[in-house]
């Protein structure tokens, strides 16, 4: 059986079997039931205009009319942006679940760049800042040194920088590519594989260390023998406090979180153009797929761009 004929049994020709695609869909990428309600809305819309109800018929072509649509609706004052940026994330959340699933490379839009479409609530400006991130990494132990620096120069979340196991960090010093969750348990969200390529000295470095300080405590991770994730989590968060690591210091945003802020900026601004990636649609593609959230509207807010 072809692959794209693996949704014949997936039909949205009513709310109630759109409903239950979209069940499927946010079950997958981990999402709630306020994008599963707008999926059932960008299902029931296709379903309506398109006059077709299985997911293995959706094209790019259909994605473009239905962002036009969206887009002529936000022109005409009847959708307001945030709405706009709702419906096209619930979109690309579909084109992100039949790609996985298929052989099929459907694009994914995003409403700031694809639809000029800007989105009047705040964000970006949560990286945490240079100077704050010294001070509080001058107060920490070796361990958790090692695990902000993850955070910070490879972008990987608190959870991962505890689970990052060894070997992965030894055949990614021989790839350049760290392939996290590629044979080994690393912690990612939801236990999915993805790829960071290892651009600079300084990401090699924070990976020899970290991978120095396991051969030398004997560890297969960063997460202490004889210890469970959990007491380790809860050291970690205990020991950044007492650092200053908290929101209370850093504006009201979250410290560690910040560092991932910190290392997508830094890819888009300073480290992707030195390696010759200009394009921005190339480097926002580079950075939600090395970021592990796989949507590009989740790159925009991180950057600021809305």
């Amino acid at each position: 059986m072809e692959k794209e004929r693996v949704f014949e049994h997936l039909k949205f020709n009513s709310s109630i079997s759109a409903g239950y695609v979209a069940r499927d869909i946010v079950a997958s990428a981990e999402r709630g039931s306020a994008t599963a309600e707008k999926i059932v809305t960008v299902l029931n819309g296709i379903h309506k205009t398109e006059k077709i109800s299985s997911l293995n018929r959706i094209t790019n072509e259909i994605i473009d009319r239905y962002s036009d649509y969206l887009k002529t609706a936000y022109d005409n004052k009847d959708l307001k942006a945030h709405s706009v940026q709702g419906y096209i994330a619930a979109l690309n959340a579909i084109t992100n679940y039949i790609n996985l699933r298929t052989d099929k490379d459907l694009k994914e839009i995003s409403a700031y760049k694809d639809l000029s479409v800007k989105n009047t609530l705040q964000y970006g400006g949560k990286s945490t800042p240079q100077a704050l991130y010294d001070k509080v990494y001058s107060k920490l132990s070796e361990a958790n040194q090692i695990k902000q620096e993850l955070q910070r120069n490879l972008g990987l979340r608190v959870r991962e920088s505890h689970f990052l196991k060894a070997e992965t960090i030894r055949e990614g010093l021989i790839s350049g590519v760290l392939k996290l969750n590629s044979g080994h348990n690393d912690g990612t969200k939801n236990s999915r594989a993805r790829e960071v390529k290892i651009w600079t000295s300084e990401q090699r470095n924070t990976l020899v260390r970290a991978l120095n300080y396991m051969t030398a405590q004997s560890q297969k991770s960063m997460i202490t023998n004889g210890k469970t994730y959990n007491y380790e989590n809860s050291k970690y968060y205990r020991d950044m406090e007492k650092a200053g690591g908290t929101r209370k210091n850093n504006n009201g945003n979250n410290f560690n979180h910040g560092n991932r802020h910190f290392n997508m900026e830094d890819k888009a601004y300073n480290i992707l153009p030195a390696v010759g990636i200009t394009d921005v649609n190339d480097k926002d593609k580079i950075i939600s797929s090395e970021a592990g959230h796989g949507e590009l509207r989740t790159t925009d807010i991180y950057l600021g761009k809305h």
